[in-house]
């Protein structure tokens, strides 16, 4: 980089002070060549980077620091690193690691020593064109405001003062000079940037920074202009003899503010030379020669006497022509093959002919058939259909769960929106029952957390096809009961309670009582005879459950609750009626081992508290009837849970003064003959008493007898709305509708030709009755 051009110039003014003489024009003195030569940025930041270095002081660590104990390693074979370790026992330093640089109190990764190079050598003559080339950048106003110099009142660079100013003994004649020559703002500038060092540095005795201000260079070695301006923050003094790179360029950053006196001014030449004269200050040295005498390049190229002889500008362009694929683009290939279009449109001609050809083809094949012929083929098709339907209806599941030998209530426990007629007359008036106000029911969640559990509630009232329940064992936040309306056949009566079930296996499917609600699980593990750890349905939950609030899993089928284990689910057999026997009885009496009095009194309290939630019945005054009517939910179960908890004082059998008084309770009255007719009836080992397996089947022969013929009687006039004896299709339609199945004409009328037997178009009860026992 060359020196700029307005720096280049023959002479440059000198300042005249305040307190001059008025006799004193002002002088003008010839500009040094110092300020001509070229400004090398890379020069100097290169030596002022290497001679900062020489101010350095060597430092380092001791040579004894990590090494201050008398620690050995190990060695192998103890499962610990072979650092080094330190000796002794009783603290916490004992057998810490010791003299690596990874350890605490260690030694550092190679130590500072004090012979480390800490200087550097700069070669003389690079020395002295960086403090010529910073002399250059001074001179040079856009490269000193570059710098952050404010020298927006200063006349000219370089500025150049009378020699007065050497004259000036106190700060506050500096200062007004600075003012005079508009260096002042500059001056200001570094003493308002004053601030602390960030960093450790201020704990360095280097606390504070400020930023550069002025410099002044001077001649006469001992003037007084040195104590003047030193106490002005951010202002330096030099000697033109005495140069120094550090100051010219601080940071190694060309253009520094410098104020000159006239003497030091013209004495430039001396110290430094000029291009043909060498210095008589520094022995034998020439300064650099620019290699540009002019560095404005684009006018130099543009001058006439250039351009003159260079060649002219070429105005002539020749484009590539542009490839085209004459696979892909058709004039591309018209022009090379002008036959392409006639062999295109051939092609085209001779593939609509094939097409027409072909649907002329087709359309004579497919001649109408005669109306006879028609016929037998629709009839035969009808037929075939028919046969299919009867043989792989999976969605009725009944020749399919006949040839399995299961039952249909195993296979879909709940059914879904899509089965057909007799799955949801089944599931909705004989699995479900038609409960009334007052029922003792479970309610089966759907789509509310637990999902898949059956909630104990009781029947407040009853619509078509949906009740108005109450949960009897949960509340809201606020303490209020848990009312809702639900779908009668998400409704099922309470199950009996089983004995003699102690003895779970793993794989075993049972219900457990979890969240006031029963939930299906799968038993993980057996820890006793008491406890069993089981597997939620639905979740990943393993919790362990007392064998008192654990229940086999059943299924309400035909005013029946059958028994579903995980045989039944595995291996598809028919699953066994709950029947409970005398040696279930006797048997639950017995001690189990490991059991103890604590055991016992949980089963205690647990059959109260189920025997106080069943018998609320009586206290709302439920009928005679209806808790009759429900005896294989609620007094089977409450009976259960009084055997079992009684079993131990007692022989496990009924005898006649009990029977009386368990009928009583149940709300019948019979006579003491009746009651020798019922013993002498379901008493198969003629001991003149009832176990409880046979009272069971008694009471639920009775419940059978009285339930089946009302159940059925509700059921069709459910689908008889206009009470004339006979369902229509019509009113079939609605009735499933309303139980959330929509149906097609053609699937109602299927389903009223399959019940209908005497073919008058519509269902009596007499064919109601036969279809729904043939379920």
């Amino acid at each position: 980089m060359a020196a700029a051009a307005a720096a280049v110039r023959p002479l440059v003014t000198v300042r005249t002070l305040e307190g001059d003489m008025a006799t004193d024009a002002p002088a003008a003195v010839p500009l040094p060549d110092a300020f001509k030569v070229p400004i090398r940025p890379d020069v100097v930041r290169f030596v002022h980077g290497n001679l900062s270095k020489n101010r350095r002081q060597p430092y380092a660590v001791s040579k004894l620091a990590g090494h201050q104990t008398s620690a050995e390693s190990w060695g192998t074979g103890r499962a610990v690193s072979r650092i080094p370790r330190v000796p002794g026992g009783g603290t916490h330093r004992a057998g810490q690691g010791a003299f690596g640089n990874m350890c605490r109190g260690g030694r550092m990764f190679a130590p500072n020593k004090t012979w480390r190079r800490w200087h550097r050598r700069v070669n003389v003559n690079m020395r002295r064109y960086a403090v010529a080339s910073a002399l250059a950048a001074s001179a040079v106003p856009s490269l000193v405001l570059a710098r952050g110099h404010r020298i927006e009142s200063v006349p000219e660079l370089p500025l150049v003062v009378s020699d007065s100013a050497e004259g000036v003994e106190n700060t506050a004649s500096a200062i007004k000079i600075l003012k005079q020559i508009g260096a002042l703002p500059d001056a200001e500038k570094a003493k308002d940037s004053q601030g602390i060092r960030p960093g450790k540095g201020k704990m360095r005795n280097r606390r504070y920074i400020s930023r550069k201000g002025p410099l002044i260079v001077y001649d006469t070695e001992g003037s007084k202009i040195v104590k003047a301006f030193r106490n002005i923050p951010g202002v330096d003094v030099a000697n033109v003899e005495r140069l120094n790179l550090l100051k010219l360029a601080p940071g190694g950053h060309i253009g520094r503010f410098i104020i000159w006196t006239k003497s030091a001014f013209e004495k430039l030449d001396l110290v430094f030379g000029t291009f043909d004269k060498p210095s008589k200050k520094k022995k034998g040295y020439v300064l650099p020669r620019p290699k540009m005498v002019n560095a404005d390049l684009s006018r130099i190229i543009n001058s006439d006497e250039v351009q003159s002889v260079v060649r002219p500008i070429k105005k002539e362009v020749k484009r590539r022509t542009l490839k085209k694929n004459p696979l892909k683009n058709l004039y591309t290939l018209l022009k090379l093959n002008p036959y392409a279009k006639t062999a295109r449109r051939m092609a085209l001609l001779a593939e609509a002919q094939r097409v027409k050809a072909k649907k002329e083809k087709l359309d004579k094949k497919r001649t109408q058939l005669p109306k006879e012929e028609a016929a037998a083929v629709k009839a035969a098709g009808r037929a075939w259909y028919k046969t299919m339907i009867s043989d792989s209806d999976y969605a009725e599941f009944d020749n399919f769960s006949k040839w399995l030998g299961v039952t249909l209530s195993i296979l879909l426990p709940f059914p879904g929106p899509h089965e057909t007629f007799k799955l949801v007359l089944w599931q909705h008036f004989i699995g479900v029952m038609k409960f009334k106000e007052g029922d003792w029911v479970e309610v089966f969640r759907r789509n509310e957390e637990p999902y898949g559990s059956w909630f104990p509630s009781k029947v407040l009232s009853v619509d078509v096809d949906k009740c108005a329940v109450r949960c009897e064992l949960s509340a809201t936040p606020d303490g209020r009961p848990i009312i809702e309306k639900v779908h009668e056949r998400d409704v099922r009566p309470c199950p009996p309670h089983a004995p003699g079930t102690e003895h779970w296996m793993v794989g075993d499917i049972v219900e457990v009582f979890d969240a006031h609600s029963w939930r299906v699980g799968k038993i993980a593990k057996v820890l006793s005879d008491d406890y069993v750890v089981t597997k939620i349905f639905g979740s990943i939950q393993l919790k362990e459950f007392h064998v008192s609030n654990m229940r086999s899993r059943r299924a309400w089928q035909n005013n029946h609750w059958v028994m579903i284990n995980k045989r039944t689910l595995q291996g598809h057999l028919k699953p066994q009626r709950v029947s409970i026997h005398d040696d279930e009885i006797r048997g639950a009496g017995r001690k189990r081992k490991g059991s103890s009095k604590n055991d016992a009194a949980t089963l205690l309290k647990s059959a109260g508290d189920r025997i106080n939630m069943y018998t609320q019945m009586e206290a709302d005054k439920v009928s005679s009837d209806a808790h009759f009517r429900n005896s294989s939910a609620v007094p089977t179960r409450v009976t259960e849970e009084i055997a079992e908890c009684s079993v131990a004082s007692c022989s496990g059998c009924i005898t006649l003064e009990e029977l009386g008084t368990v009928i009583k309770s149940l709300g019948q009255n019979p006579s003491e003959e009746e009651l020798h007719e019922m013993i002498r009836e379901v008493d198969s080992d003629g001991n003149g008493t009832i176990e409880f397996g046979e009272f069971l089947n008694l009471m639920s022969r009775k419940v059978k007898e009285t339930n089946v013929e009302e159940e059925l009687k509700e059921a069709f006039k459910v689908f008889d709305k206009d009470q004339n004896g006979y369902i229509s299709a019509s009113e079939l339609r609605n009735v499933m509708m309303n139980l959330g199945e929509k149906l097609t004409d053609e699937e109602v009328d299927q389903m009223i030709r399959e019940a209908d037997l005497d073919g008058d178009g519509q269902v009596n009860y007499e064919e109601f009755v036969r279809m729904m026992m043939a379920v």
